[in-house]
């Protein structure tokens, strides 16, 4: 995974349709999304931006500074090739604010159209493409946004909240049970040689689970990708106030529930990625939590010599309380 510079640039593609008028629900409305995304507007990223006509005034303001980056294509729902594998189905008119309409559901399946798109128009001629939810602003409070690509060009990169392994997908009707934020939906990029086996993969999933009588998020469908597709992911890892940034993490606790997962279901080599990823992040005070469970990981992979690595490190930076222990640990794997 790789955190570009302005001079490796990717190519942002985002959409807003508002659904609340579509609807006749009372979900977010436009203004709160204008208010959600000032922060990805305001990026000096090129931008693909898909829009109903009514809002291309709107946009354009918001991007007035940087409209040499910046392709804006109106378009509405239905112009959307995806929208017809369940469209307007099912839609729920509630009272409550729930997002979760039928509607909803089929709009975030359409991300992938707009990836295609975007490929075949390239305007930017950039050799990455990520998607960023328009109202990413909403979750995403870190400052400025840093854009993940996969340093694979074969792999794309998305953002892993629970794992996903293959032994969690055997039975869909039992993973799709519960509703799951596996894997987030609101950022994913690759390159011009992996998205279109991602945009396939997506597709050939999303069709097996509509025959078995599923309809859910987008999200729930990259995780079976991913458990299918392991070796094919360029993780990064957190929540998703964690999806567009590197500061620290709010807390540990939901990175050392996973990391405990990878360890009992034999996933070291999974837990261990999550913690080589979360020991750079992570304050001082939550270090050594990571370095022990890491430390675990290595140890259960076969990576000796990364044990000896970690204990290193463990014994320049950590108090005097912790170092007897360390120092029988490596006893123990000599």
């Amino acid at each position: 995974m790789m955190i570009l510079t302005s001079e490796e640039m990717t190519t942002i593609v985002t959409a807003y349709f508002d659904l609340a008028s579509i609807e006749g629900t009372n979900r977010a409305n436009s203004q709160d999304y204008f208010t959600w995304g000032e922060c990805l507007m305001n990026c000096n990223q090129p931008m693909i931006i898909f829009i109903e006509e009514k809002n291309r005034d709107k946009i354009t303001e918001m991007r007035s500074q940087f409209m040499d980056k910046t392709l804006i294509r109106t378009m509405t729902l239905d112009d959307l090739p995806t929208m017809k594998k369940g469209k307007y189905q099912e839609i729920k008119h509630s009272t409550t604010n729930s997002k979760d309409t039928s509607l909803y559901k089929c709009w975030t399946w359409c991300k992938l159209d707009l990836i295609q798109i975007a490929l075949q128009l390239n305007p930017f001629q950039t050799q990455y493409f990520s998607w960023v939810d328009f109202g990413i602003g909403k979750v995403h409070r870190s400052g400025v946004p840093e854009f993940r690509v996969p340093e694979d060009d074969n792999k794309i990169c998305l953002h892993e909240i629970i794992p996903s392994f293959q032994s969690d997908v055997c039975n869909l009707d039992i993973f799709y049970s519960t509703f799951r934020h596996n894997i987030a939906g609101g950022y994913f990029s690759g390159s011009i040689e992996s998205l279109p086996w991602f945009i396939d993969e997506f597709h050939r999933i999303l069709d097996e689970s509509i025959q078995q009588g599923h309809r859910v998020h987008e999200q729930n469908l990259f995780a079976v990708v991913v458990a299918r597709n392991y070796d094919r992911i360029d993780f990064s890892f957190g929540d998703y106030s964690e999806i567009l940034g590197s500061s620290p993490p709010s807390g540990i606790a939901l990175h050392l529930e996973q990391i405990n997962k990878c360890m009992i279901l034999g996933r070291h080599d999974h837990g261990f990625k999550r913690c080589m990823y979360l020991k750079d992040r992570v304050c001082k005070d939550d270090l050594f939590s990571v370095l022990d469970q890491l430390f675990l990981c290595a140890y259960y992979s076969g990576r000796k010599d990364v044990c000896s690595q970690i204990a290193d490190e463990y014994l320049a930076r950590s108090p005097d309380v912790h170092k007897a222990r360390v120092m029988a640990n490596l006893k123990y794997i000599a």
